[in-house]
């Protein structure tokens, strides 16, 4: 055998083998992979990453299993926050069974519920208010770090006052409701002498005493404003968390600057800017009923119907007629019986018919002359 066959030999030996590696090897496990591209030239990439390439499971390990809704709280108060602050929520939440509380320092919780409807009631409802400051609950996902939850906004229900009669519209309230936020959650529209709307209000602008809004042949109109269930909030800024004593915008001014101040924004904000929730059932619209219909006394009948209103019309007359002749022999049989013990007197209806007849009378014959008879015959 030549040197040439013998090269030709291994060399075809040692392709075998690569090419066998290659097919034994999964597809995404093998050192390289053969793609051609410009220039008929070989290009190698590394390896796909795995789907199950992590360092931990969240799921592994774990005992229970049944599902968790997670929410994260915020005691917005310039006060601490006290154990009283959740016994009091336990009545207002209507749970039946305690939850776990997670405190994560500067008024920040962690709250597990166990209980979807419990979780959704607490989510969906308040504003929530412990000694008069907000309790804020916001949903929280369970993965995201506590840090980036941000708490600044509160869920409120508003009203509008003073609205003429012609603007009580769930369109007209829709225009107001921007005026006061720009995130509207419901729009509940006219309801007694105000119009009503929920929204969501940021923490760090002031509540406003009233809107303005400029009306088609009404020109500017300026509206007082109204929060249900609000939490404490400062008169003198009208931001809520802290009162007026506490208020950071309180800069030192001479006594009569402070007192103008004072007497100014006691006129803009304060308690008169309250209202308590609207109960479901004191939303009554008062209506003046209209008058009864009378009855139509033109019936008309037909065919059978008319035969049964004939036969009972005339049996009721057949009655009425017994009963009366029943009762006028009762009377003359109680007045015959009576009539050995008591004057003999006929009843009037009788006697006025006997004494009627008798003046009737016609004599056919004239009557004789008794006093002639008498003189004749003496």
């Amino acid at each position: 055998m030549s040197s040439e066959s013998v090269g030709r030999t291994v060399d075809d030996e040692k392709m075998q083998e690569v090419t066998g590696h290659r097919q034994a090897a999964p597809h995404g496990e093998g050192l390289e992979q053969h793609t051609t591209g410009k220039g008929n030239t070989d290009a190698v990439h590394p390896p796909s990453p795995v789907a199950e390439d992590f360092d931990f499971d969240p799921d592994e390990g774990v005992e229970d299993a049944s599902p968790r809704w997670f929410a994260m709280a915020r005691f917005y108060s310039s006060h601490p926050y006290s154990r009283g602050t959740f016994e009091e929520m336990g009545a207002a939440w209507r749970l039946n069974k305690p939850i776990p509380i997670r405190n994560l320092g500067e008024n920040r919780f962690i709250l597990e519920f166990r209980v979807e409807e419990e979780y959704k009631y607490v989510i969906n409802g308040g504003p929530w208010r412990h000694k008069g400051d907000a309790l804020l609950v916001v949903p929280y996902d369970g993965f995201s770090r506590s840090s980036e939850v941000i708490i600044d906004s509160i869920n409120l229900c508003v009203r509008f006052y003073d609205v003429p009669v012609t603007l009580m519209s769930a369109a007209f309230t829709a225009v107001l409701a921007r005026k006061i936020s720009n995130n509207v959650l419901s729009i509940e529209g006219p309801v007694k002498n105000f119009l009503r709307v929920r929204v969501i209000y940021p923490l760090a602008e002031p509540l406003k005493p009233t809107v303005e809004a400029t009306v088609k042949k009404m020109g500017t109109m300026n509206f007082d404003v109204k929060y249900e269930n609000v939490p404490f909030f400062c008169f003198r800024c009208g931001r809520m968390g802290h009162s007026k004593w506490e208020c950071p915008d309180d800069e030192e001014k001479s006594s009569e600057e402070e007192a103008e101040d004072e007497a100014r924004k006691r006129k803009q904000f304060g308690e008169w800017m309250r209202e308590s929730p609207l109960k479901k059932y004191k939303v009554q619209n008062t209506t003046i009923p209209a008058a009864p219909q009378r009855v139509n006394r033109a019936l008309n009948f037909t065919g059978a119907q008319l035969q049964k209103i004939q036969a009972a019309s005339s049996a009721t007359h057949d009655n009425h007629g017994r009963s009366r002749r029943k009762e006028t022999s009762n009377q003359l049989l109680l007045e015959g019986a009576d009539l050995e013990s008591t004057p003999k007197k006929l009843p009037a209806g009788i006697s006025n018919s006997l004494a009627s007849s008798v003046q009737r009378l016609v004599m056919s014959d004239p009557v004789p002359d008794l006093n002639a008879s008498l003189q004749s015959g003496g």
